[in-house]
């Protein structure tokens, strides 16, 4: 586990203007559905690690799936459940940046 990482940033969906979530050959037997509980799994899980402490010497992690405004919902539903409760040290900063409150 890294001991000095400061920021995080992370990004688990295409770009909207990607286009290959609606490219059906692409895409194969994947189900849409699926993609979307695999996101959420996803961000729920780095959230558990970071709630959990894993990674204490993180200072600030930016979500860059905050800039589609359709995962918005999902990311706020998520990640929400973990930095805007009881004990948590995180504060939005709007645009999908987090930063630890000292």
């Amino acid at each position: 586990m890294a001991r000095n990482l400061k920021h995080l940033r992370i990004q688990l969906a295409p770009s909207s203007d990607n286009g290959i979530l609606d490219d059906t050959e692409a895409l194969g037997t994947c189900q849409r559905s699926d993609l979307w509980t695999e996101f959420e799994n996803a961000y729920a899980l780095l959230m558990q690690r970071l709630d959990a402490g894993a990674l204490k010497c993180l200072t600030g992690f930016t979500i860059l799936d905050y800039k589609n405004p359709g995962l918005r919902d999902v990311i706020d539903l998520v990640v929400g459940g973990y930095v805007f409760t009881g004990e948590r040290e995180w504060r939005h900063e709007g645009d999908g940046r987090w930063s630890k409150i000292e």
